[in-house]
């Protein structure tokens, strides 16, 4: 054809040549129709190799062609509808399928096939806007899968099971990606984790936890994937752990405590997780005693009211003043647990008071009798073994042995306990010199004895 015969005034389909702009590079090689691509044709890069090569309708590639990249790589072949991908095709990446399926206005649409580099499918469902829709399966580059269920805008929506493995992870129902209603979890061996409702992914509304062995761990309902509200929470051999209320996975109100064995620890009210309030806290004889608590700690009111009253009477006794501060009912009380005789009358203040001072000489008088004060340990008993506290004062071995006694469960007999910081129970050692617990001792012998032995 002559090269000055560029554009040709055809009305008919014919087949015919254009050229780049001021070059004698073929653009354009096939069918015309007033002077536009029209029909079969193919177009050309600059360097002679091939851009597309299908059908065209009014100089826009429509039904079905292949388009190519720079070096000669297919990149898609399939139908096109105004320049754009529509209907069945198949995208190509570095030589290699990317995409099988429809395409409706450039975007995958529909059915269709989505692949990794590797060649391994990663997505087979329906697409809108590109986007993963209504139902599919994904998977992971290995090849294992990774969901199966609804999708919509390209997240898990609606029913599916997420996998890990061979397992599954998580089922039920998805909003925008994460479990939303009902939905069950699982361990990576497969044994179930939750099984419950869910918000946004986390725990929300009433629900079971499970131990990794398949036991359940807590049943009742979670706020923010913690304990919150009325719930139960179980030892890993099945028996009751708490049974109560929670708030922000701490026990919260009133609740039940037990001990592994299933036999109550602790009956009564918590805050923030710890005994406040008041409560009854069971040794594991089953045997209980009521106390006032105050965060973890026992805080009996009127056990603290008698040591103020005592306090008060000593300071009398050894300065003469608080007079006004000791009512004859606290002067009864101390005779009584001071086991101080008196007679079947009603005493005055003062005679309760000279009571209380009289039975004081006598003890004193009673000792310097005796033997000196100095062989006497704070215990009242006659140093006769000497032993060493961690204190660094002198005992008599039978104090020793008296205060550290233990039962058959290894628990201290004459030593109460109480809670610490971490709610775990711990020996309230005696303070009595340097302000330092009296926890172990040590015979004059040199043997070392172990209190927690």
């Amino acid at each position: 054809m002559n090269k000055k015969q560029k554009t040709l005034p055809l009305k008919e389909n014919k087949f015919g040549i254009l050229y780049y702009p001021k070059s004698d590079i073929i653009m354009y090689e096939g069918f015309l129709k007033n002077n536009l691509k029209d029909g079969y044709g193919t177009l050309f890069f600059t360097n002679g190799l091939k851009i597309y090569q299908g059908l065209f309708k009014k100089n826009l590639k429509d039904d079905f062609g292949t388009e190519y990249n720079v070096m000669g790589n297919i990149v898609y072949k399939g139908k096109w509808k105004n320049n754009l991908y529509h209907g069945r095709g198949s995208l190509y990446s570095s030589g290699k399928l990317r995409y099988m399926g429809n395409f409706s206005e450039g975007e995958f649409s529909s059915y269709g096939y989505l692949f990794y580099l590797n060649g391994k499918l990663k997505y087979k469902g329906y697409f809108l806007n590109n986007k993963y829709n209504k139902y599919g399966y994904e998977y992971t580059e290995d090849g294992t899968k990774l969901y199966e269920g609804k999708y919509k805008n390209g997240k898990f929506h609606g029913d599916g099971k997420l996998y890990f493995g061979n397992n599954i992870r998580q089922s039920g129902n998805f909003k925008n990606g994460k479990l939303h209603g009902y939905g069950m979890e699982y361990y990576y061996n497969g044994m179930q984790k939750y099984n419950g409702v869910y918000k946004n992914g986390l725990y929300h509304g009433k629900g079971i936890y499970y131990y990794y062995n398949g036991n359940i761990k807590y049943s009742g309902y979670f706020k923010n994937k913690l304990y919150n509200g009325k719930g139960t929470l179980m030892w890993e051999n099945n028996k009751i752990k708490y049974e109560g209320k929670f708030m922000n996975g701490l026990y919260e109100g009133k609740g039940i405590e037990f001990y592994f064995n299933g036999k109550k620890k602790y009956e009564g009210n918590f805050l923030n997780g710890k005994y406040d309030g008041r409560g009854v806290l069971y040794d594991k004889n089953g045997e209980g005693k009521e106390y006032i608590f105050k965060n973890g700690y026992i805080y009996d009111k009127k056990e603290i009211r008698t040591i103020k009253n005592e306090f008060n009477i000593n300071i009398y006794l050894e300065t003469g003043k608080n007079f006004e501060r000791i009512s004859k009912k606290n002067l009864l009380e101390y005779i009584s647990k001071n086991n101080i005789e008196k007679e079947s009358k009603n005493y005055t203040k003062n005679e309760l008071l000279e009571l209380i001072m009289n039975s004081k000489k006598m003890v004193k008088a009673k000792i310097n009798n005796s033997k000196s004060y100095d062989n006497f340990d704070i215990f009242g008993n006659e140093i006769k073994t000497v032993c060493y506290g961690n204190d660094n004062q002198e005992y008599d071995l039978s104090s020793m042995q008296y205060l550290f006694q233990k039962d058959e469960n290894g628990e201290y007999v004459n030593i109460n306990y109480v809670y610490d910081k971490n709610n775990m129970r711990v020996p309230n050692y005696p303070i009595i010199y340097n302000g330092i617990q009296l926890t172990s001792y040590l015979i004059k012998e040199d043997i070392i004895c172990d209190t927690d032995s």
